[in-house]
């Protein structure tokens, strides 16, 4: 239950305004703003160093007009910044919406409310209590059931010794631990998103002003290569959390397993049962989770390649017509 509240709380929060309307962002932003307009007069004196000493790289026609490219977009990086984001938001939540799942306080087990309530979520940088899609996902394997006072009572009614009940509650709480923390390392995916997200909104200004000079170009790929990967990260991971919700919710798995679960066919047969159904689940959690990583990185140096020539082209264009 807590990693699974954890896992949906994690994920509707990375997808909420909240993201984008961080307080630290916004007055990290303001000071590397500031820090970045003074930054231009030592840039103007690096130019003018450089062409005097005809440095071919530091070429002062190209540079000025780099520079005064940045001057203008500098004001605008937080906002810049904000629409990448939000743009892999919406992207993101096309998925989000479309996995079935009730609100993030209901409980796992019981379906009793737990401590946070709606109103915890209520407000501009909220749009909505997020849903328990977690409750869908172990609901798929149900280990519930094996350590379920019913089962306990079936079981112990047809004479299975303490042994048997030993073996079957020690492998139930396995499962639940092993699915605990796949849930939960899921989850801090979302949370390093978040928290890296925050970090480059609130150096924004400074990794614009790093386009300017050859030598601090490097810096500035990287910025913009960490924005596009962190931000539609999250978009790659719904995508596939949307194809496994749609295969665990049909009746493929369900009709598959539903004689030998409703029959009289023996504990062991049913923890097989189990055990099969989340290693299915788990396996493709963690697929998921390791195709996001690698293919968010692809997307970040893709978006980068792309970037960095419309801006190449866009900075000769202009270069050329000085």
């Amino acid at each position: 239950t807590l990693g699974g509240l954890i896992f949906d709380l994690m994920l509707g929060f990375s997808l909420s305004h909240a993201v984008l309307n961080a307080p630290f962002a916004q007055n990290g932003w303001a000071v590397s703003r500031d820090l970045a307009n003074m930054l231009f007069i030592f840039i103007l004196l690096a130019i003018a160093i450089a062409t005097i000493l005809q440095i071919s790289s530091y070429g002062a026609k190209s540079l000025l007009a780099r520079l005064v490219i940045v001057a203008l977009l500098l004001n605008f990086s937080l906002f810049i910044t904000r629409v990448v984001v939000d743009v892999s938001n919406v992207t993101a939540r096309l998925f989000y919406n479309g996995i079935s799942g009730g609100t993030a306080t209901t409980n796992v087990l019981d379906g009793e409310k737990t401590a946070l309530t709606a109103s915890a979520f209520s407000g501009k940088n909220f749009d909505a209590p997020p849903k328990s899609i977690s409750v869908g996902l172990v609901a798929s394997f149900n280990p519930q059931k094996l350590i379920s006072v019913d089962s306990f009572k079936e079981w112990a009614d047809k004479g299975k010794g303490m042994g048997t009940l030993f073996f079957i509650y020690l492998f139930a709480t396995g499962i639940n631990l092993v699915a605990a923390w796949v849930l939960v390392s899921i989850a801090m995916l979302f949370v390093v998103r978040v928290a890296v997200i925050w970090f480059l909104m609130a150096v924004a200004p400074l990794a614009f002003i790093a386009m300017i000079l050859p030598k601090t170009q490097s810096w500035a790929s990287r910025w913009w290569g960490e924005l596009f990967s962190k931000s539609f990260s999250i978009a790659v991971f719904l995508f596939f959390l949307w194809i496994i919700a749609a295969f665990t919710s049909s009746p493929f798995l369900t009709e598959t397993f539903k004689t030998a679960v409703s029959s009289d066919v023996g504990i062991f047969n049913i923890v097989v049962i189990v055990a099969l159904q989340f290693a299915i689940l788990i396996v493709m959690l963690l697929i998921a989770k390791k195709t996001t990583m690698s293919m968010a990185g692809s997307i970040g140096g893709m978006s980068l390649n792309i970037g960095n020539k419309l801006a190449g082209g866009a900075l000769g264009l202009l270069a050329g017509g000085v």
